[in-house]
């Protein structure tokens, strides 16, 4: 008698949620936090500098 259990077919968005590096672990969020912060980064180069906060530019 066999106990392995039935192989169930994943969508591709349950095979992104289950992952092991999936939105589920701080590996998924870090890198994605570090993007958004580029990403802001990247939208202050269109900002004039006076307009551009003192205290986080120091």
């Amino acid at each position: 008698m066999s106990s392995a259990a039935p192989v169930v077919a994943q969508s591709a968005f349950q095979k992104f949620l289950n992952h092991p590096a999936g939105p589920k672990t701080i590996h998924f969020w870090a890198p994605a936090a570090k993007w958004a912060l580029v990403g802001a980064g990247v939208g202050d180069l269109s900002r004039p500098a006076e307009n551009l906060s003192l205290s986080q530019n120091v």
